[in-house]
């Protein structure tokens, strides 16, 4: 009867042991658990991080140049600062040049006229403001402005504004003595000059006539005396009176039209 009891207790025991062990073994991390799961791992140092931190792609490094440094950040494109409108006391400084570039695409724009127009030789006679007698004029669709040579030139305010009186002759014409005369300052005009400087001059307007034709235009102030007419006639007072022939000289008076 004792046998019977004996063995009972002994399967009990070897029951107890197997649950024992498997708890055990189940407390235990598996290091072979399915691809993707979030289990623990270790860092060297032992620290446990969490898989899916991981297993995060990390931020790709900056490149290097070659010699292990890193690249220097790429600065960012500079805007060019606008250029300063340059003055003299008061009165802006025109560059013709500048001016003749913005203009060119204006001249390629205008409609050629059907009208008849009258044509002027490459040297005319002129008359300048309420000085006696005529002056020889050289017409250049080469320059922008038209010139007139003066000495003497000198600055001073009326009412305000700003005013230049200089002394005005033309050494072929005796008739033309040397006469002072005033005009209001219009503005400043920069130049090139011979030997590759830049100038700047007076710019004034004063009446004209010329074969019959009245018009009001403006002159720089400049100093002639090495240059063949004491007057230039620019571009913009030609594109109001008319045609230049290059071959031909004194027919304005002979209106002459085309």
């Amino acid at each position: 009867m004792k046998m019977p009891f004996i063995l009972s207790r002994i399967v009990v025991v070897a029951c107890a042991s197997v649950c024992l062990c498997g708890a055990v073994l189940s407390a235990e991390p598996s290091s072979g658990g399915p691809e993707g799961a979030d289990q623990p791992v270790k860092t060297p140092d032992n620290a446990p991080v969490p898989a899916a931190e991981a297993n995060r792609e990390l931020p790709a490094a900056p490149e290097t140049p070659g010699n292990g440094e890193p690249a220097p950040p790429v600065p960012a494109e500079a805007k060019p600062e606008p250029a300063k409108e340059e003055k003299i006391n008061g009165l802006a400084v025109e560059d013709d040049a500048v001016a003749e570039e913005s203009e060119k695409s204006e001249a390629g724009k205008r409609p050629v006229g059907t009208e008849p127009v009258q044509v002027f030789g490459y040297m005319e006679w002129v008359k300048i403001g309420e000085l006696p007698g005529r002056m020889r004029a050289r017409c250049d669709t080469g320059a922008r402005t038209s010139s007139l040579h003066v000495e003497s030139e000198e600055e001073f305010e009326r009412d305000g504004a700003k005013w230049v009186r200089f002394v005005v002759l033309a050494p072929e014409n005796p008739k033309v003595k040397r006469v002072r005369i005033s005009a209001p300052l219009v503005r400043w005009t920069r130049i090139k000059v011979p030997g590759g400087g830049m100038g700047r001059r007076r710019v004034v307007r004063l009446n004209m006539e010329i074969g019959g034709r009245k018009l009001r235009t403006e002159f720089s102030l400049n100093n002639r005396n090495n240059m063949l007419c004491p007057v230039l006639i620019g571009r913009r007072a030609l594109k109001d009176l008319g045609l230049v022939d290059a071959s031909r000289i004194d027919l304005a008076d002979k209106k002459i039209f085309r």
